[in-house]
């Protein structure tokens, strides 16, 4: 699901995804949600970056990972979705 919205450097891929919240005040001060989103843009250094965009309208949040290789956006992605899963912070219809 990968989507380019803007020149990405050459050799980059990204990666945008939305999801659903219950609660996003919750989720953005939870020290398991900051540290993923620290130590994956840490990881990543130079060569991407990972940014989550929460909204005050649960159906609009984003997160988009950026890296030199497709799959691992793609994974980094969904591991941030599995763990709000896993919290149980992801609204279900």
């Amino acid at each position: 699901m990968s989507e380019k919205r803007y020149d990405l450097p050459e050799g980059h891929y990204a990666s945008v995804r939305r999801f659903s919240l219950n609660d996003v005040t919750v989720v953005t001060e939870d020290p398991d949600v900051r540290r993923y989103i620290d130590v994956v843009n840490d990881e990543l250094g130079e060569d991407g970056r990972f940014i989550v965009r929460f909204s005050g309208i649960f159906t609009e949040n984003r997160v988009m990972a950026e890296s030199l290789s497709e799959d691992l956006c793609e994974e980094l992605i969904s591991c941030f979705i599995s763990l709000l899963e896993e919290k149980g912070y992801l609204y279900q219809d």
